[in-house]
């Protein structure tokens, strides 16, 4: 499956509060605002989803009864960055329905930790991207020659 890169510089913090009582509330991002509000409401209105989150927006009555607002939109450079700005938020806001931590070492209030985590996850990413460069460069490498010795084709 072919690596999808997703643009973080436009992140967006969003709220789902309910509309009677504005204390439940849940913190999320995207890079996507209407797509992840579609998909929030088609996975509320799902009897088998098993997220706390979704359960307790079908006991207050269904998406209805909530209200998807942006919060602010952050310059982030990966998804890991995106989520310690979504913990941070979580942390100042008080969110009641994220039943699980974004980024775990945030939760902690360690910034010098999730820093290092944060460069030690990147390195390992970057890694694996130039890992699988040189496979499908290898791979390519070894299709052509054997098309050329001994006039194989492959299906794609």
């Amino acid at each position: 499956m072919p690596i999808i890169n997703i643009d973080y510089s436009k992140t967006i913090i969003y709220k789902i509060q309910h509309k009677e009582k504005p204390e439940l509330f849940y913190i999320g991002h995207t890079t996507n605002y209407d797509s992840r509000k579609s998909q929030h409401k088609r996975a509320s209105s799902d009897k088998f989803q098993s997220s706390p989150f979704y359960k307790r927006v079908q006991e207050c009555g269904g998406w209805r009864n909530f209200i998807m607002t942006p919060i602010k939109q952050v310059n982030c450079n990966s998804r890991i960055h995106a989520l310690i700005e979504e913990q941070k938020a979580i942390d100042e806001l008080g969110a009641t329905l994220n039943y699980c931590c974004s980024h775990k070492a945030t939760a902690k209030h360690k910034p010098h930790i999730y820093r290092k985590e944060y460069e030690k996850e990147e390195q390992e990413r970057e890694v694996k991207m130039l890992k699988y460069k040189q496979i499908n460069a290898c791979n390519d490498f070894i299709d052509k020659h054997l098309v050329k010795v001994f006039h194989l084709k492959f299906p794609r």
